[in-house]
């Protein structure tokens, strides 16, 4: 296979950018998910909790 070949790999990702920035301009919409962003206390608040041992 030389350089100048596609993958279908690559076209499938080039695809997906394709969408995403097709979203981002707003000609396309994606299903898309709100993430709580957590503030500092909370972070700090979660550190600090006992850990658990895993299961192995």
């Amino acid at each position: 296979m030389t350089t100048m070949e596609r993958t279908e790999l690559g076209q499938g990702i080039e695809t997906a950018l394709g969408e995403a920035l097709a979203h981002v301009r707003g000609e396309e919409k994606l299903p898309c998910r709100v993430v709580d962003d957590p503030t500092a206390e909370r972070v700090v608040g979660v550190r600090k909790r006992p850990k658990r041992a895993r299961a192995s």
